[in-house]
């Protein structure tokens, strides 16, 4: 079992926070390829911690469903479970550090906020 999964079982017994966070979103402007590059790596590193989380969920009777956009020029992607949903385009992705995903999954399978966290 990997700490992931272990942290999944944890939420589902509810022995996780009310709420997770993530780094403050990136500022400063970046070009599109390293814009399609980072949100690919996202994407990438999203369906491993779906695996991962499904692996667990699925000996509750739920799983995360990970549907991929292409079109209008750009690339996204969506998870969803139990009616919430979080979709990521590369504008999102972009928001995201790769550190951020499995915040972002709990949260998603907890039904709770999930926060940035501000410096300072």
């Amino acid at each position: 079992m990997t700490p992931f999964m272990a942290a999944v079982e944890a939420a589902l017994a509810g022995d996780s926070p009310s709420s997770s966070s993530v780094a403050s979103p990136r500022s400063a402007p970046v070009g599109v390829a390293a814009t399609t590059s980072h949100q690919v790596a996202v994407r990438a590193l999203a369906e491993q911690i779906v695996c991962e989380a499904n692996a667990v969920l699925a000996r509750h009777g739920r799983a995360i469903a990970l549907t991929d956009e292409v079109g209008d020029g750009g690339l996204a992607f969506t998870l969803t479970i139990e009616g919430r949903a979080v979709r990521l385009d590369a504008a999102g992705a972009a928001c995201l550090e790769e550190q951020d995903v499995p915040a972002l999954v709990l949260a998603l399978i907890t039904g709770h906020e999930l926060a940035t966290a501000r410096p300072g």
